[in-house]
């Protein structure tokens, strides 16, 4: 992860997460990503696939 970037004094998601991990559980429909509808923001979620899988 990098060296914590803040605007203001919030911290960034990629200061507590590592972005190509977010990524690759996108990509394996672990994680959902929506957009806000008024406000250039991200939404992130566990998908349902995720929350229900039983190992």
């Amino acid at each position: 992860m990098s060296e914590q970037t803040t605007v203001g004094q919030r911290p960034l998601l990629a200061d507590v997460l590592d972005p190509e991990e977010l990524a690759r559980e996108i990509a394996a429909e672990k994680v959902a990503r929506r957009t806000h509808p008024t406000l250039p923001l991200s939404i992130y979620s566990y998908s349902r696939a995720c929350q229900y899988e039983q190992d």
